[in-house]
């Protein structure tokens, strides 16, 4: 028996948790790994940088619909939190230093001829 902070509990072993999947489709496995390469392609609105840190939108963790949380990014590089969508910003985080509002606007451009 395991104890963690919500008192004594005890776990299923991995045969009768096998057992009950039996016969049911995996339908998390493909929609995280879709979810997950969607999201390390999204570059940051703000300076450009790419992956961005996801995590999931406390706000409004599940859209109808959807079988898993809905994720925001946050730029490792200027702190900036965006949807990753509409790339629309929730936070100013800090001002793109020069050299980085140039890789945008070069990211942009390019973004522009696809």
């Amino acid at each position: 028996m395991k104890e963690n902070s919500f008192g004594n509990y005890v776990t299923m072993d991995e045969q009768t948790r096998l057992k009950l999947l039996e016969g049911h489709v995996d339908v998390l496995t493909p929609a995280a790994e879709e979810q997950n390469k969607r999201l390390a392609s999204v570059r940051c609105p703000n300076c450009g940088v790419r992956p961005c840190q996801p995590f999931i939108d406390c706000a409004r963790p599940f859209v109808s619909g959807e079988v898993l949380p809905r994720k925001l990014l946050n730029c490792t590089n200027c702190s900036v939190t965006f949807d990753p969508d509409s790339l629309i910003q929730l936070n100013l985080g800090r001002l793109p230093t020069d050299s980085e509002k140039m890789a945008s606007m070069f990211i942009n451009v390019k973004r522009s001829k696809e």
